[in-house]
């Protein structure tokens, strides 16, 4: 089941608009917004920036409204298992991630790098479509980021 927005609690602020990877919240602003079923990929990236709390996971439970940018969570690069492959930034909706050659080790293999921390959405798909499983979106404690809705096994709805 994807997110949906109560109507009753949005502000139309455009928030979730922004801040969703795949743009499927549509709304003007000052008015009330909705989420495509059909599109969303239950990330949450839209309910952490939501300040009435207007945004319900896929179980119907309220995403908890994250004020300071510094607790919302980001994607971590583990350069030691990157392979360079070029998946992760090719399918950044921010342009987060770039792939970073070391001039000074002209034999070692180019890895992928965060390059824009203050975009990142933490919304997982560059996470999801690493198959060397170096990205990890993470909370900024270093815990795993589990959003809201998601199936238990972590996995994107499609």
């Amino acid at each position: 089941m994807a997110f949906e927005i109560i109507p009753e609690l949005c502000i139309g602020c455009t928030a979730c608009a922004k801040r969703c990877p795949v743009e499927c919240i549509t709304g003007e602003s000052k008015r009330i917004h909705w989420i495509d079923p059909l599109s969303c990929i239950d990330c949450s990236s839209c309910g952490i920036v939501c300040p009435t709390e207007a945004i319900l996971d896929g179980a119907g439970r309220p995403i908890p409204f994250l004020k300071k940018k510094a607790a919302r969570p980001i994607a971590v690069v583990d350069e030691v298992y990157c392979s360079g492959c070029d998946f992760c930034s090719n399918i950044c909706p921010f342009d987060c991630l770039e792939i970073i050659k070391d001039v000074a080790k002209p034999q070692s293999n180019s890895v992928v790098q965060m390059v824009n921390v203050k975009n990142c959405v933490g919304c997982r798909l560059c996470e999801d479509v690493c198959q060397k499983e170096a990205i990890n979106v993470l909370n900024p404690d270093g815990t795993p980021f589990v959003p809201e809705g998601r199936p238990e096994d972590g996995s994107l709805a499609v």
